[in-house]
């Protein structure tokens, strides 16, 4: 299932929004964290709103994106290829997917990936699901 935002003492964070709307989670001169909110109509209401993407823009002191626009989205359907070869490894199961181009291209496979900025990298892994 989706994961969800527990808090230090086990609280649980509901997401309200705009269907399909980005909202601001932080925003300062260095960091900028974006959420987008999908409502899902078969889930009970007031329940139904799961974050659906996340960008993550890490800014420089020259005010500027530095090569640092992370995209993670979820799709409805797996991708193509994730469902044609079922010993293809995919995350979540090939609805999950990143961008670290700010949305021009899309990799949907666990392993290291290496960002543009000094000494950082992202780690992906795909669990089996149970």
């Amino acid at each position: 299932g989706d994961s969800i935002i527990l808090g230090l003492q086990n609280q649980v964070f509901k997401f309200e929004g705009r269907d399909d709307g980005w909202h601001s989670n932080l925003s300062n001169k260095n960091l900028q964290w974006n959420m987008q909110f999908k409502e899902f109509k078969s889930c009970p209401a007031h329940e139904n709103m799961f974050a659906s993407a996340l960008s993550l823009s890490m800014h420089g002191d020259n005010d500027k994106a530095d090569n640092s626009n992370i995209l993670i989205v979820t799709t409805p359907e797996a991708i193509e290829e994730c469902q044609m070869d079922p010993n293809e490894v995919c995350l979540g199961e090939g609805t999950l997917h990143m961008s670290f181009d700010g949305g021009k291209t899309f990799v949907s496979k666990p392993g290291d990936y290496h960002l543009a900025l000094p000494a950082a990298s992202l780690h992906t892994i795909s669990t089996p699901h149970v």
